[in-house]
């Protein structure tokens, strides 16, 4: 059963092509030497195992010999039935879409793993979500979940399924109590991104459900929550001589939802009080704090109209900003990417600094990606492909389809 859910937050292709930040694709995991008294080796590496890659399936299967195994001797484990009941669910769905027979069987496998595992332990959040997964009416479905949120109130996952199933059942009214349901859920929530993401969809169902009073309210209360007023006060003293203090101001402001619920003036006063200060004082700018800063930045350039961002002028700050460390001899990829896009009116200028941006960090696909395409612009169209070429071999497979197209058009230029 699929869930669809409505996000609000619109992508800028073309800008998050030139600031695009790529998740290296996962690398095969191999069965590990794994015991009942150190289940280290069970962790996401699994799941990943039996999702990526031409392999996969045959991973997962070298997964699922291990866990049987360990089952064997250690039968009252939960969690060894709850990691063999994920692996066989990943099968389903990598094998539901093909004609194999095997599909079914592996659904099945899975929804009995999950039953022994909630057997065990009946409190178990994982093994009711699994039983949730391997559900096949909806009611059974509102069942497991009803019995995560009795465990676990705060569970976002559950809540959220219980949520979009409310509102399949009644319509325009169950956008209200989708909502209500959420607000409970947000309300012990701890600060995070998942957290102004489920905010984002409260406002959503709020607005479907046209209760506007109730719907400013919220707003207000995430206003609140995510305390975007103290931006405003960075530069006090108690404040500005603590880098990480600051700068998780300065990223929950420029979080996409807070963005589209409240509007993107937080992080743009955020990102310039950062500018001003940070040029006057002793804040120490190591080089995960200058990234961290750059990510936050870069959330505002993808998700900020055009037009605002040009009227507010960080853009133009940003580039004296950077400037400014390289001449004071700082100097890390993110910070070329960064300044190559805020010189795009100048290729030759954004070319360098591309270019500049590979030398410091050739490992990023993204980085020789760009570089490539100033090139091609420059019309040094066999260099450009091999910088093309080169990003391949660090980006997905996933994106190798696009690049392909890229530099068949290159060659016809030759």
């Amino acid at each position: 059963m699929k869930y669809s859910f409505k996000y609000l937050i619109p992508i800028r292709i073309c800008k998050l092509v030139m600031l695009l930040v790529v998740i290296p694709e996962a690398v095969h995991a191999q069965p590990q030497t794994c015991s009942v008294s150190d289940l280290s080796c069970l962790d996401n590496s699994h799941v990943q195992a039996c999702k990526v890659g031409e392999k996969a399936i045959e991973s997962c299967l070298s997964w699922l010999n291990l866990l049987q195994e360990l089952i064997g001797d250690n039968p009252l484990v939960t969690e060894l039935h709850i990691v063999k009941g994920f692996a066989h669910y990943s099968l389903y769905e990598r094998l539901r879409h093909s004609d194999s027979e095997l599909s079914g069987m592996h659904k099945d496998l899975a929804k009995n793993a999950f039953y022994t595992a909630h057997t065990i332990d009946e409190a178990s959040v994982q093994a009711m979500r699994g039983l949730s997964n391997t559900s096949e009416t909806i009611d059974d479905v509102m069942l497991w979940n009803n019995r995560i949120m009795k465990v676990d109130p705060s569970d976002n996952i559950a809540a959220r399924t219980i949520s979009s199933l409310i509102i399949q059942e009644k319509g325009q009214q169950g956008y209200i109590d989708a909502a209500n349901l959420l607000a409970k859920n947000y309300s012990i929530m701890e600060d995070g991104s998942a957290k102004w993401a489920l905010a984002e969809r409260i406002v959503d169902y709020l607005e479907h459900s046209t209760e506007e009073r109730q719907l400013e309210r919220f707003r207000q209360q995430v206003a609140d929550d995510a305390a975007v007023n103290q931006i405003y006060s960075v530069r006090n003293e108690d404040v500005i001589e603590n880098t990480d203090m600051v700068l998780t101001m300065v990223s929950t402001s420029c979080n996409a939802s807070i963005m589209t619920i409240l509007s993107d003036d937080y992080c743009v006063a955020g990102v310039q009080e950062v500018l001003k200060t940070q040029g006057v004082t002793e804040m120490s700018w190591e080089v995960a704090h200058l990234d961290r800063f750059l990510f936050s930045v870069n959330s505002l350039i993808l998700f900020m109209p055009s037009e605002n961002l040009n009227s507010s002028g960080v853009e133009f700050e940003l580039e004296e900003w950077i400037n400014s460390l390289i001449d004071q001899g700082t100097e890390t990829g993110s910070l070329y990417q960064m300044y190559q896009y805020l010189v795009r009116d100048e290729p030759q200028r954004a070319l360098t600094a591309s270019l500049r941006a590979v030398e410091l960090e050739p490992e990023r696909g993204d980085y020789q990606l760009m570089a490539g395409k100033w090139l091609l612009q420059q019309g040094q169209i066999e260099l450009g492909i091999d910088y093309l070429e080169k990003a391949k071999q660090y980006l997905p497979s996933t994106r190798h389809q696009g690049i392909d197209r890229q530099i068949q058009d290159a060659l016809g230029q030759l």
